[in-house]
């Protein structure tokens, strides 16, 4: 019978702890106002050359299988870094982080990943690995 409590009690652990993780992994990516807010910015200095829909154009998809290839298994730091120094191609290094961080939480939303309670920063960014 201790047996089986125990068993029970583990497996309501394990669960919970794999549950407040999943959770805490949600809400670390960006908000849903800062990716709304990025949608508008990509328009406005990206969507020329990605497309407006990010399938690229003359420049690199900016979803799906091209931008997982390029980007997965890197940290969201590292794509946030590219984008800072060498984007829009045509005036590298121009937008400012205010510009960007929103604009890189639009690329991460139409990636799949999910929208939490806590804005994308450059310090969080480091933390999050783009899945491969």
């Amino acid at each position: 019978m201790l047996r089986c409590g125990l068993a029970v009690a583990l497996l309501v652990s394990t669960a919970q702890f794999f549950i407040l993780n999943h959770a805490n992994s949600e809400e670390s990516w960006y908000t849903s106002d800062q990716s709304k807010a990025g949608h508008q910015l990509f328009n406005n200095y990206c969507a020329e050359c990605h497309g407006p829909d990010l399938s690229g154009g003359m420049g690199l998809a900016l979803i799906g299988p091209t931008f997982k290839q390029r980007w997965g298994g890197k940290s969201v730091e590292r794509l946030y870094q590219f984008e800072h120094h060498e984007m829009p191609a045509i005036n590298p290094g121009s937008l400012t982080a205010k510009e960007l961080l929103p604009i890189t939480a639009y690329i991460l939303e139409k990636n799949g990943m999910p929208a939490g309670c806590t804005a994308l920063s450059e310090k969080t960014g480091q933390r999050l690995m783009l899945p491969k």
